[in-house]
């Protein structure tokens, strides 16, 4: 089971694993209603507690339910719940690309502890001045979420970075006792090389001969890290910057081919349909309301 599958509500996804925010117990009954066992996390998620008890493992950890505690989960990560049915809280899940698609370049936000994979606290307590603040905005993004209004994706982004920047903030504090491993520090050198080569540079092995590693070391070290391989990081960033070129520049499939290196654009939009879900055409014909 995924998290973001009890969020899957047709009439109010933003779009498809994109974006989604549901009250706490409404996530719960949903959870219990299925088969026991772990759910994994396809999307950064942020699950809230304000008030409960009980337990929670995220992979083999096992942590107590504290209140006002938040406990965040990369892509990957296995989440178990034994939690009382009147726990209150929030369940936030998003893409790095809800962030990062309509911004003609990588969010500062981005570039957060929040996100670096060296520091992989999962649980991050919330004190009392910074929960006003946080409070408000989750409440404005649940109601936003629940509505059609004009402009609903651009509050919701809106909304979503300021969390993150109060949360990022608290994080960088309960953190900064926690030394990273060799092992993160290596997956935060691949995805700052990423940024740099992918245009490129698409295999592996390119990276890690950079890191003076194995390609089957580097995928292990940034899957252990993220959730994900070193390969599937750099398909993906190249499809994030296809989107881009087609929202922000109007390029054609073929002027994008050219430019990210595919000098064949059937190959490249056969690449673009198996790593994004979507064939090109239909992506840059629903651009306007893609999100």
């Amino acid at each position: 089971m995924y998290i973001s599958n009890f969020l899957k509500d047709p009439a109010k996804t933003v779009s498809n694993k994109q974006f989604a925010i549901s009250e706490f117990g409404v996530v719960l009954k949903q959870i219990t209603d299925q088969e026991q066992g772990p759910f994994l996390a396809d999307s950064y998620s942020i699950l809230w507690i304000f008030r409960g008890s009980g337990e929670i493992r995220i992979d083999m950890e096992k942590f107590k339910v504290e209140d006002d505690a938040i406990y965040y989960l990369k892509p990957g990560r296995a989440l178990t719940l034994d939690i009382n049915e009147d726990a209150k809280g929030y369940l936030i899940s998003f893409s790095r690309e809800f962030l990062e698609l309509y911004e003609k370049k990588t969010t500062e936000l981005i570039n957060t502890s929040f996100f670096n994979y060296s520091m992989n606290l999962p649980v991050i307590k919330i004190d009392a001045e910074m929960r006003s603040f946080m409070m408000a905005i989750a409440n404005e993004m649940l109601q936003e979420f629940q509505n059609y209004f004009e402009l609903r994706l651009e509050i919701l982004k809106g909304l979503l970075k300021i969390f993150m920047i109060y949360l990022s903030r608290q994080f960088e504090n309960d953190a900064s006792n926690n030394s990273p491993s060799r092992n993160w520090d290596l997956a935060n050198i691949f995805y700052s090389q990423l940024e740099k080569h992918f245009v490129t540079k698409k295999m592996v092995k390119d990276y890690a001969d950079m890191l003076a590693v194995t390609p089957g070391y580097l995928n292990e070290i940034v899957k252990d890290a993220s959730g994900y391989s070193a390969s599937y990081h750099i398909k993906q960033r190249i499809i994030l910057e296809a989107k881009r070129m087609a929202i922000f520049e109007g390029d054609s499939m073929k002027e994008i081919a050219y430019y990210l290196g595919f000098f064949d654009p059937a190959h490249f939009s056969k690449y673009f349909k198996n790593w994004s879900g979507v064939n090109f055409t239909d992506f840059k014909k629903g651009v306007s309301n893609y999100c």
